[in-house]
């Protein structure tokens, strides 16, 4: 894998050619927007309990809350540092 900090471009023995640096911010992009949509699903399924008193969602239901809300701020650190909002 050509990695840019590397300096490893097999195009361009002098740091990274114009072609590789495109095709790796637009993957970059692809997975930001993949990640986006991830953290927008994962909003959708917790959203409906917030608010929620806790002793009246079933046990299973808490769990998957739990599970969500730890996922969604995973995903929503990731996306701060990749610093893209689905664009």
């Amino acid at each position: 894998m050509t990695i840019p900090w590397m300096m490893n471009c097999p195009h361009d023995d002098e740091g990274w050619c114009l072609p590789c640096a495109s095709e790796l911010g637009e993957e970059m992009s692809k997975y930001r927007r993949e990640l986006y949509n991830v953290h927008q699903g994962l909003l959708t399924i917790v959203q409906p309990w917030v608010g929620v008193r806790a002793d009246i969602i079933p046990p299973s239901i808490t769990a998957l809350v739990v599970i969500c809300n730890d996922l969604n701020n995973i995903l929503r650190d990731a996306l701060t540092v990749s610093g893209s909002h689905g664009s």
